[in-house]
């Protein structure tokens, strides 16, 4: 490990979903020193002698008024902020349903707004410039808008839980702009900076490689 990834801060980020198949977003104030004005799910750095599942917990409840229990979350994805960043996350990501007679609502301190959308209506109203997607949380909602049932995609998240890998992007130049490049680029291994390899055959390999920047907005490719 090298001396700035142990400055990584442990964060846990909930994909709170209802059905049929919407997930909750929350808008972080401008003013936020990290991700500002983009919408995001709820989450953030855990506190001390917290675990990553305790740390969802609270963040849903803090951030969405929302309440589970530990045992009801079910990891779906893992992201590290690149080294090229004064601010760095290691961020576990985990699904849940939002509980019979509970309503998400925004915590209008940390988040300003927020909306229950389709997948697929998310990632259309981010290509429109209607709202701000920052990278983890967009690659997120592609994977999730190939689901239409809260049952499928919760069977696949289980059965896939072991195979879970850190996915760790390295910043590099792209013709005219930047790109995050991720781990199974053809790229990625010469690019400068901090990196972890994807291991051989990972289903993420069939996945677009790299998320390039253009007209404010961050594209896969």
């Amino acid at each position: 490990m090298t001396a700035s990834e142990t400055s990584l801060t442990p964060a846990a980020t909930v994909i709170l979903l209802r059905e049929p198949l919407e997930v909750f977003l929350v808008r972080r104030h401008e003013r936020s020193g990290f991700m500002a004005d983009s919408f995001v799910f709820p989450g953030g750095k855990l506190d001390p002698g917290e675990t990553a599942l305790q740390a969802a917990v609270r963040e849903l409840a803090e951030e969405a008024g929302v309440r589970v229990l530990p045992e009801t979350l079910l990891p779906w994805s893992h992201w590290i902020t690149p080294s090229v960043e004064p601010r760095r996350y290691d961020a576990k990501f985990f699904l849940a349903q939002l509980p019979e007679g509970q309503t998400a609502v925004h915590d209008q301190h940390e988040t300003t707004d927020s909306v229950w959308l389709t997948p697929a209506a998310a990632l259309e109203a981010h290509a429109g410039g209607a709202l701000k997607l920052p990278p983890p949380t967009m690659r997120n909602l592609e994977e999730l808008a190939a689901f239409t049932r809260l049952d499928e995609l919760f069977a696949v998240a289980r059965s896939r839980a072991s195979s879970i890998v850190p996915i760790l992007p390295k910043l590099a130049a792209d013709g005219d702009t930047v790109a995050l490049l991720l781990p199974w680029d053809p790229d990625y291994a010469q690019a400068s900076g901090e990196g972890r390899a994807l291991p051989e055959g990972h289903r993420l390999h069939t996945t677009p490689s790299r998320i390039v920047l253009r007209e404010g907005r961050w594209w896969s490719r």
